[in-house]
């Protein structure tokens, strides 16, 4: 298991329709208070490469019970040179998740981009991706690419 600042436990998550549909396997984790779920990233071509333009997404689901603030992403420099939370329009973004109720970084809108892929990401690989909250503390979860 990945060392984080928060204790962080495997839990068994259900699928929901939109992730099911794109045939995912899914790895989640939860802190107290953020709950990520249904966590993976999209295999495309440009993750099967390495260097500039080689890209890859991250999607979730996320749950808080105080309504945290997702201010940014990273991923370890073994995967990727960089990691953030992106809007819609691709710009930087942070998300405000209200209280028990799931919000979805998905194709489109709120996701991880991950750019300046370091090796490839193929099916069946895992890569760490770390939220940052507003509230200093990160929590990692463990995507499946897919």
């Amino acid at each position: 298991m990945l060392p984080v600042t928060r204790r962080i436990a495997a839990k068994t998550v259900r699928p929901l329709l939109l992730i099911a549909a794109c045939g995912a396997v899914f790895a989640g984790c939860s802190t107290g208070n953020t709950d990520p779920s249904t966590v993976w990233v999209q295999q495309s071509e440009t993750s099967l490469k390495v260097g500039p333009g080689a890209n890859a997404e991250a999607y979730m689901t996320l749950e808080s019970g105080n309504g945290d603030v997702v201010t940014g992403a990273s991923v370890p420099a073994t995967h990727a040179k960089g990691a953030q939370l992106v809007g819609p329009d691709g710009s930087a973004a942070q998300v405000t998740l209200v209280p028990s109720v799931p919000t979805q970084l998905q194709a489109g809108g709120y996701r991880v981009q991950i750019t300046g892929l370091t090796r490839p990401m193929r099916s069946g690989d895992y890569i760490p991706v770390t939220l940052r909250l507003k509230d200093g503390n990160p929590v990692t979860v463990n995507a499946a690419v897919q």
